[in-house]
């Protein structure tokens, strides 16, 4: 008779219950690593490249740390496991998310001499609230204002007064404390597309000014490329539509952003280019034609920067860049102002 202990099945599975929760709760976030890891990638390369990948790239980012709330907890009580969901939450709000810090600024001067304060927003033709805005710039003191989707309705009050130099082409605005010298549109309403035969065309908008300032004269770029949300919105009525109108946008968007490039490489001295470009800074559009210039938040920005903000998602799709020899020293979004879009403020040093 054998006299040994042989275990029940309920004594094994207690055993054994608990490696296989580990394997589970390692795959879960393995899982959500590998993910965000994904989708970075696939709005980073594929992004207004390839429809599904475009609309990702549109899309609202934060729901990427809903996970998180769940696995963090889980996998804290298994400390060898609480660093994967540690780190992918880390990668969510930078990378992903874009989260900026301005390291760059902290090892720069902080000699003021030569600033140059700007203002820029997309003031949506008729949505703007005209009293929060000039109480804004009121505050912020800029030296040039820079608006897009500028209609009458917009008209301020407070940058109408004797001591503005002002000059509006179609939806681009522009208020200025220093003089304006000569004004050249660049014509993106000739720029051919797809789209042609739609009516009415949506196209974008760039007008450059050249600013007498207090140091130099300085070529300041005023753009509203073409806006892809008309495409997004279509989805909703009809699927063909939808992706036909937002791969016509997107072939625009890039014709749009050649001609402004091909035209800002032939000039000479300071440049300033600003405004609404419908293209978040992982766009490959955006990375073609526009990365070689900096960028005034992520060289002196603090946080994510969002310049549109809807009840779908949170964007920074609103840029200042300059070429090298201007240094930003400050960049902040503002205050509501009836807009989608947030003012963007910005200092640079000449």
């Amino acid at each position: 008779m054998d006299s040994g202990h042989t275990p029940d099945a309920t004594t094994t599975a207690s055993r054994t219950s608990p490696a296989r929760r580990r394997r589970w709760l390692f795959w879960l976030c393995a899982t959500y690593a590998i993910g965000a890891i994904a989708y970075w990638l696939c709005i980073r390369y594929l992004g207004d490249r390839w429809w599904p990948a475009t609309i990702l790239l549109f899309a609202p980012r934060w729901p990427w740390l809903l996970p998180a709330t769940i696995l963090i907890p889980l996998a804290i009580r298994k400390k060898k496991l609480a660093w994967i969901p540690l780190l992918t939450v880390c990668f969510v709000v930078g990378p992903l998310m874009g989260f900026s810090v301005p390291w760059r600024r902290w090892f720069s001067s902080a000699d003021s001499k030569g600033e140059l304060r700007l203002l820029v927003c997309n003031v949506h033709h008729n949505e703007l609230d005209l009293p929060a805005m000039d109480r804004y710039i009121a505050g912020s003191a800029p030296g040039i204002v820079l608006l897009q989707d500028y209609s009458g309705h917009d008209a301020s009050p407070l940058l109408m007064k004797p001591d503005w130099h002002r000059y509006r082409l179609g939806e681009i605005f522009i208020a200025s404390r220093y003089p304006i010298l000569h004004t050249y549109d660049l014509h993106l309403e000739r720029v051919a597309g797809v789209d042609d035969s739609d009516l009415p065309v949506r196209t974008g908008s760039a007008v450059c000014f050249d600013v007498q300032t207090p140091t130099e004269t300085v070529h300041v770029l005023n753009l509203h490329l073409a806006s892809p949300h008309g495409g997004i919105r279509a989805f909703r009525r009809d699927m063909n539509k939808g992706i036909r109108r937002l791969e016509m946008n997107t072939a625009r968007r890039r014709k749009e952003s050649q001609v402004i490039s091909d035209w800002l490489r032939a000039q000479t001295g300071p440049v300033i280019i600003a405004g609404d470009f419908n293209t978040p800074a992982e766009s490959p559009i955006y990375r073609e034609f526009w990365s070689g210039y900096p960028d005034a938040f992520a060289s002196a920005g603090f946080g994510f920067g969002y310049t549109h903000i809807s009840p779908f998602s949170e964007l920074r799709i609103d840029h200042l860049l300059t070429t090298p020899g201007i240094t930003c020293t400050s960049c902040e979004t503002g205050p509501p102002c009836g807009t989608p879009h947030r003012p963007m403020l910005v200092d640079l040093r000449m």
